[in-house]
Parts: C-alpha cells; sequence; structure tokens
C-alpha cells in the first residue's frame, strides 16, 4: 500500500510552530513509531517546519515548456518515498505554512504527483476567530511594525481567517481539521497522526514566544508609529521576549468586538463541520470570554527596564543591522555580481533600485536578486523606476514577510 502523506498547513496562528518544535525535537522518535518527518536536504533549522525545499519549488515559475521544476518536485516526492520505505514507515509528514502559497501551476502538478506515490491528506487548525486576530494583530505589531490598534486592525480583518483557511480547502480536498486548544494542540495532532501518547506526553506546555504585555504592545505601538520601519520592531520584540522570556500570556477580551466577529464568521464555522474531526468540541473559545490575561501597566508608568532595553535595542539596530546598512552593502557591491546571472535578469536590473521600490524586501534582509528571482518576477514587482511618462503599470506588494 502506498505509505500515507500528511500535509500540516494553515493559517499562521494556529500553533504551528509549537507543533514544528514538537516534530523537530522527536523525528528520531516518530520514524520509530512509522512517520517519517524529513529533514531539510541542507540540513538547516527545521524548527520553522520542514517543508521548506518544497515550498522554495513550489514558488519558482518555470520557463516556457521546460519541465525542469516538475521534475524537481517529482525528484522530491521520489526521495520521501524511498527514505519511507528504507525506515518502514507508514507515512510522511511534511509541515509548513507556506505550502498553499506556491504558484497555481506547481501545485497542480504537486498534487498529481503526490497522488502517484502516497495517499496524499491534509491536517489543519481552526481557531476561534477573535483569538486568531489577536496573535495575528500582535505578531503584525512585533514583525511588520503596525501602528493600528487591534479594534481598528479586527474590523479591517474580519475575514482574513476565513479567507485563508478557505485557499487550504480548495487547493487539497481531502483535508482534516482540528479545534485549536492550547492544552491539547499536541495531544490532538498526535493522536490524528495515529502515533503512541508518550510522544506527546509533557508537550502541553511547549510555548516557542510568549505574546508580549499590555506594556509592551503599548510601547512597540508608539516605537512602530514614530520609526515606520519593521525590522525595528523585530528587534525590539525580539530583545523584549529574550529578556523576560517567562512572563504569562497576555490576551485582552472585548466582548463587543467578539460577538461582532464572531457572528460575521459563523456561517462560515457552521460550513467546516463536515471537515471536523471531533465535531463535539466548540471552536468558540467560551473559556476566556470574561476574563483577560496578563497584568496592563499604563503606558506612562514604563519601567526603567523596558525603557532602558528599548533606547538599546534602538541604538544596536542603527549601528548594526538597520536597513540602510544593508542597503550601503548593496551600493557598494560590484555590478559583477548581479552580471553572474546572465539572461535570468531583466535590462536595467539594480540591486539597490529594487529594494528602494520594493522597502518590505529590503526590511525583511532578503538578497534582491534572489528575491526577484524568487518571487518578485512572479509577483510582477517594479525593479527600475519607469522612464518619464512610462507610468508605474505594476503594483508593489505591501509585505516581503513569507519570502525571507
Amino acid at each position: 500500500m502506498r505509505p500515507r502523506f500528511v500535509l500540516h498547513v494553515g493559517p499562521n496562528k494556529t500553533g504551528s510552530s509549537a507543533i514544528q518544535h514538537w516534530l523537530a525535537e522527536r523525528a528520531d522518535q516518530l520514524a520509530a513509531d512509522g512517520v517519517l518527518y524529513p529533514c531539510l536536504a541542507n540540513g538547516g533549522n527545521i524548527l520553522g517546519g520542514n517543508g521548506n525545499d518544497l515550498v522554495a519549488l513550489l514558488n519558482t515559475p518555470r520557463r516556457g515548456a521546460e519541465r525542469g521544476n516538475f521534475d524537481a518536485i517529482s525528484s522530491l516526492l521520489e526521495s520521501y518515498a524511498a527514505q519511507a520505505a528504507d525506515l518502514g514507515c507508514h507515512s510522511v509528514l511534511l509541515s509548513s505554512e507556506f505550502i498553499p502559497l506556491g504558484l497555481e501551476e506547481n501545485l497542480e502538478f504537486f498534487r498529481i504527483r503526490a497522488s502517484e506515490l502516497f495517499r496524499p491528506e491534509v491536517l489543519a487548525y481552526v481557531r476561534d476567530p477573535y483569538w486568531w486576530l489577536w496573535s495575528a494583530w500582535g505578531q503584525a505589531v512585533k514583525g511588520d511594525g503596525l501602528s493600528e490598534e487591534f479594534q481598528a486592525y479586527a474590523l479591517r480583518n474580519c475575514f482574513s481567517y476565513q479567507e485563508a483557511l478557505t485557499r487550504c480547502i480548495q487547493l487539497f480536498g481531502n483535508i482534516k481539521l482540528l479545534v485549536y486548544r492550547d492544552s491539547k494542540l499536541i495531544e490532538g495532532f498526535a493522536a490524528e497522526l495515529g502515533v503512541s501518547a508518550e510522544l506527546a506526553a509533557g508537550a502541553s506546555n511547549i510555548r516557542v514566544n510568549r505574546s508580549l504585555t499590555f506594556e509592551e504592545l503599548e510601547v512597540l505601538l508608539v516605537i512602530n508609529r514614530i520609526f515606520r520601519d519593521s525590522a525595528l520592531s523585530k528587534k525590539i520584540s525580539n530583545e523584549m521576549l529574550r529578556a523576560k522570556p517567562d512572563i504569562p500570556h497576555y490576551r485582552h477580551f472585548d466582548p463587543v468586538l467578539a460577538s461582532a466577529i464572531r457572528d460575521a464568521n459563523a456561517p462560515f464555522l457552521a460550513s467546516l463541520i463536515r471537515y471536523m474531526v471531533d465535531t463535539g468540541v466548540p471552536v468558540i473559545d467560551v473559556n476566556m470570554d470574561n476574563r483577560s490575561e496578563g497584568p496592563q501597566v499604563p503606558v506612562d508608568h514604563i519601567s526603567k527596564e523596558l525603557f532602558l532595553l528599548v533606547v538599546e535595542s534602538v541604538k544596536r539596530w542603527q549601528d548594526e543591522a538597520s536597513p540602510y546598512v544593508r542597503l550601503r552593502r548593496y551600493v557598494m557591491r560590484p555590478v559583477s555580481d548581479e552580471a553572474g546571472y546572465g539572461d535570468e535578469l531583466p535590462e536595467g536590473f539594480n540591486s539597490v533600485e529594487y529594494l528602494v521600490l520594493n522597502p518590505d524586501v529590503l526590511a525583511a534582509g532578503s538578497d534582491p536578486v534572489v528575491h526577484y528571482l524568487s518571487y518578485g518576477r512572479s509577483e510582477g514587482r517594479l525593479f527600475k523606476r519607469p522612464e518619464a511618462g512610462e507610468g508605474q503599470s505594476q503594483d508593489t506588494p505591501q509585505s516581503a514577510e513569507g519570502h525571507q
């Protein structure tokens, strides 16, 4: 019988990092239980999931009628099948939030070839839309330099979660949905994989990053409004997390806002019943409806410790890792570095100009040539300023967060 091929996908902020942390730590034990969790080809860190090799291929455009990219996808899947056979594994597991974001042509080939080699199925988590928006907002404040308050963000993105999950359902017909619960996250995932309960024992306390406290969020919102730079936001938030990694989660419940968001998403949540693994577990998290977690410290009483940490972070950012330092590095880079790519780059491509026209790529620290060839070309990004009278016929996407 063909081995099972499990794709763990779905929207971000549904426990993926904690699950991937657990999987990476127990890869050998999983294999002994019959589930192959393949390593990355370059042997890199797989705490962010082991699907990066596949994601890179799914996001690489084909050249004309060439099969090169399809052949590479096929070879990767064949290598997984061979590894599973060698180890006697009945299942292969890939985990990445970015698999559904691949190019449609590549995804279609991937689905066909995977069905020939395996018995594919997809696992994803469904989460209370209010708490998903809360987590997504906090991540955007930390990582994207967002300066918008939660209420405005939540109302503007009210349907974002269902849009992301709908894409997964449309792409992968054989999808199973698990309900997101902090205390049962990995236990439920392990049960669906079919591995021994001992592998999930003690895993409920896995937490890759804590959420920011009220004070930290307020300070970071102010910083974001002043500097408007996602690289600085990331640096400061990382310093905050490192300084006090064990602070309890902070979550704030707004009953009026929660009611509006949940009512708007109710028809969608009801439609998911046919995909649910456990229909007896409610998606709406009623246990958090009447309280907020974590202390609220007024922003005008910022602790001296936090103030000094922020000041030091800003100084180091300016000295070592600001986007302007990166830009200067590319200004000094020899033009011959771009010439080495031959006809792959369009005429007039310039690394510095590409970064200036796409500040999200600059902020993400991505190599401009690699980013353009892997993503920018297919996204229709500008690579040079138009001549007078040309106008700008292409839209420049606002975030390169998924392409670092």
